[in-house]
């Protein structure tokens, strides 16, 4: 079971890597080139950077299609992913 503090370092983690996708998707990119942009995950000390690739896909699909939005169609922002925001909290 993981402790607090690990729990929290991922939430925040998590929290980085949406505003990460999504200020890429508000820049036009598609999934391809915002997995090459945030190659480098590691750097942020994640335990598994070889998952790294499916949680970005993860996340940009879930943002691109939470307000029915394919990228390059004007995307605001904001999107939801399983009904809360990441940087919201219990």
């Amino acid at each position: 079971m993981a402790s607090p503090a690990a729990l929290e370092e991922f939430r925040l983690f998590l929290t980085w890597l949406k505003n990460e996708v999504e200020a890429r998707i508000r820049d036009g990119k598609s999934l391809d080139q915002v997995k090459r942009d945030l190659d480098s995950l590691e750097t942020y000390h994640w335990h598994a950077p070889e998952l790294a690739p499916n949680a970005i896909e993860a996340v940009y699909k879930q943002l691109t299609t939470a307000q029915g939005n394919a990228p390059h169609q004007g995307y605001q922002g904001g999107g939801r992913l399983k009904g809360r925001s990441l940087g919201e909290s219990n």
